[in-house]
């Protein structure tokens, strides 16, 4: 039984030994064995005797070997994506009329129209205006005469006065730049002047030259558009490096500039058509530069690992060692230790064992390491057994 058991052993050791080393084939050749790194085993990989990084079309598609350049990594990368600018929800403006009346003027400002906030929109006649006049002409006096008379416990009463009166001019559609003409000027007139809340777009105008109009009536509906959503399509795969307050650099088509936006915390929704994810960032729109359902290009400039890093599936843990196949200057793959620092993603840092240009195999190993792991674990089988 002992006899069978170190026969069992002579075998493996063969079959162990075959896998150690460093190694060169030719598309013809035999595989030759020199045992320069006794201490690290793993797979056998051909290589075609050209003169090119990687091998002939068909010994890549029957060794599936794909070589990569190590280079040294700044510590940022770039992504791109492509993005569709909507209008923020929550900054639509509904503009009512605050009394009857009938319409005077209408500016050029159909739907579509860009509009600044304090911009004259329309005017209306109204009669309930005038009795809203006298008493914020009423009330100014009254804060005149307080200071005046320099009486300070008067003067709270006095200024709360004033503002009453002009909260009634604004609840009958008066806009704030018309009041502030009235408290200068002292004449009272009957025309109130709708003015834009904000600076957007106008998507809805219900109004019509000499038009009677009655209280509570919806006349403009205004989508603030100085700050915008904008939808970006990204890779399920992207999402972890994309986190809430990243930054990105928007740029708008067919006009050379851009502006910034930031991601932000709402969930990603799904696009099962292109299988990407929908995420949100929120952008101040200087200039309304960006309109609805407009597209854009996206960058966002991500953190990455600074210094030499190789894609995971370049690394082989061997156990005891860590090792990375390197291309030769004779045509041959050598395993190389390696000292591996953090992960990012895909890719993890090399600290030791490497150097800016080398050529790293990043596929095709897979199946020598399995099977020199089994050898491996076969080896500690029969060692137990001994024991």
């Amino acid at each position: 039984m002992r006899k069978q058991i170190l026969g069992i052993v002579v075998v493996a050791l063969a079959g162990f030994g075959f896998a150690l080393g460093r190694f060169s084939l030719s598309p013809t050749s035999h595989p030759e064995t020199s045992f320069s790194h006794p201490a690290v085993a793993d797979s056998v990989l051909p290589v075609d005797q050209g003169p090119t990084d990687e091998l002939s079309s068909p010994l890549k598609r029957i060794a599936g070997v794909r070589l990569e350049r190590v280079q040294h990594r700044p510590g940022a990368r770039s992504l791109h994506a492509r993005g569709r600018v909507e209008t923020n929800d929550g900054r639509i403006y509904r503009v009512f009329t605050g009394s009857d009346g009938r319409l005077s003027t209408l500016e050029n400002n159909s739907p579509g129209t860009v509009v600044r906030k304090g911009e004259k929109l329309a005017t209306f006649f109204s009669n309930d205006l005038v009795k809203a006049e006298q008493a914020y002409f009423f009330s100014l006096q009254t804060l005149e005469r307080v200071k005046a008379s320099n009486r300070p416990a008067d003067l709270r009463q006095a200024q709360d006065g004033v503002r009453a009166s002009e909260e009634a001019l604004l609840s009958l559609g008066m806009g704030e730049p018309q009041i502030h003409e009235l408290a200068k000027t002292r004449e009272a007139t009957r025309d109130i002047e709708v003015v834009s809340p904000a600076d957007g777009l106008v998507v809805a105008r219900n109004l019509f030259q000499q038009q009677r109009l009655e209280r509570g009536s919806e006349i403009y509906r205004i989508i603030d558009m100085s700050r915008i959503w904008i939808f970006a399509s990204v890779l399920p795969g992207e999402m972890p490096v994309l986190r809430p307050g990243t930054k990105a650099t928007v740029k708008v088509p067919n006009g050379g500039k851009s502006l910034e936006a930031v991601v932000s915390s709402a969930v990603p929704l799904v696009d099962s058509d292109r299988r990407t994810l929908q995420l949100k960032l929120e952008a101040q729109n200087p200039g309304l530069i960006l309109r609805p359902d407009m597209y854009v290009d996206i960058e966002f400039q991500i953190p990455d690992m600074a210094g030499i890093s190789v894609p995971t599936d370049a690394v082989i843990d061997g156990g005891i060692e860590t090792i990375v196949y390197v291309a030769t200057a004779d045509n041959t793959f050598e395993p190389r230790v390696v000292e591996l620092g953090s992960k990012f993603g895909d890719r993890v840092l090399v600290r030791h064992g490497l150097s800016e240009g080398d050529r790293v195999v990043v596929s095709g190993h897979f199946l020598g390491d399995s099977e020199s792991r089994a050898r491996r674990e076969s080896l500690r089988v029969v060692a137990t057994e001994l024991h």
